[in-house]
């Protein structure tokens, strides 16, 4: 699975939410050590795509953007996390704290999903983007609990 959210978030969180991007589908274990064929087999697939994002041929789908409060930045989170298998769960909005929590059972790649700290970083930065009264954001976690097991294990 391509870490999409993860890309999207990396791009929002440096300032760039509307950059452009490209992701691939792991054709193979994603964190084993890849032969020379594989990493051709990804170069062949995405050096075209490459190519055409640079000479602006083919326009690439990206993330709709809206700024019209609290949940529009809430649906917005959502495809993200969404993106890598995850969702987040509104539990609470009073107070300017937002609480959520992160559900990973659905997810194809629990370790692609963007961990608390940044996540909640993250989800700030597009509350107040979107103008949304939030302080503060507290995500629930349920990789961090000592009971945890991965569903992909």
């Amino acid at each position: 699975a391509a870490m999409t959210g993860s890309a999207q978030a990396m791009a929002l969180v440096s300032g760039l939410p509307d950059q452009r991007f490209l992701t691939v589908d792991y054709p193979h274990i994603p964190l084993a050590i890849w032969t020379d064929d594989e990493i051709r087999e990804v170069v062949a697939e995405l050096a075209p795509k490459v190519i055409e994002l640079l000479q602006n041929v083919q326009a690439i789908d990206e993330p709709q953007r809206s700024a019209d409060g609290f949940d529009a930045a809430l649906a917005e989170l959502q495809a993200i996390v969404r993106a890598d298998g995850g969702d987040l769960v509104l539990v609470s909005h009073d107070d300017d704290v937002a609480e959520l929590r992160l559900v990973v059972e659905t997810a194809h790649c629990v370790e692609c999903i963007m961990p608390r700290p940044f996540l909640e970083q993250v989800a700030l930065n597009m509350f107040e983007r979107a103008g949304a009264s939030v302080s503060a954001v507290r995500i629930d976690d349920p990789r961090e609990s000592p009971d945890f097991v991965s569903p992909t294990a």
